[in-house]
């Protein structure tokens, strides 16, 4: 059964370096350079299943094909099998436990929303975060969404900067937890014509 890591009892943390990716046009540009690049950077790259389906309404067979298509996926773009998968709405069941352990991979979910996926505003995000850190929990595992420009360019420097005043260190799962974050490391796969939706 995979571990699943939320609310983890260790020092002082956040993790804001980490992507879950889902699959869609994954292998078409401008995507493929996005990722190789935030990989390059040293953010942590996670799986986020291919399509983002409800995991639990899904058979066996279904999850495993989510979770492979999105790991050979990175794998062929950036040559790594990511160690750890956030299930899409932060839904999981037994079945998605022992299917994700048994790919050796741990379910990561997250104890503060930001709120941008519900259509939260920026400055809505920003006085979520404003009162997490007046709370100042030992640990904080956040979710946010660069997909939303807003989140990008104001609600994350914000988070950033109030964060890092407030003492906390800012490190990927990985880090963390003191864990690898993939399980393999080999070289990225050749581009072909294979490489788009």
């Amino acid at each position: 059964m995979a571990k699943t890591v939320n609310n983890f009892p260790l020092p002082i943390s956040i993790s804001p370096t980490r992507f879950y990716v889902s699959g869609a046009c994954i292998y078409d540009e401008p995507y493929t350079t996005y990722l190789i690049e935030s990989y390059e950077a040293g953010h942590q790259i996670a799986s986020h299943t291919w399509s983002h389906p409800h995991l639990s309404s899904l058979s066996d067979d279904q999850i495993t094909s989510e979770l492979s298509q999105i790991n050979d996926a990175v794998h062929t773009i950036l040559g790594v099998m990511p160690a750890f998968q956030r299930p899409p709405y932060g839904e999981y069941s037994t079945d998605v436990q022992d299917i994700t352990g048994g790919m050796g991979q741990s379910l990561v979910t997250w104890d503060f929303d930001s709120g941008d996926s519900d259509g939260d505003s920026a400055s809505q995000s920003n006085g979520l975060y404003d009162g997490i850190v007046k709370q100042h929990p030992p640990n904080l595992l956040t979710l946010n969404h660069e997909t939303y420009e807003s989140t990008v360019t104001q609600v994350l420097p914000h988070a950033l900067e109030l964060l890092t005043q407030a003492g906390y260190d800012l490190v990927t799962v990985a880090e963390c937890l003191e864990m690898d974050p993939y399980l393999s490391i080999d070289s990225p796969g050749t581009r072909d014509d294979s490489w788009k939706c």
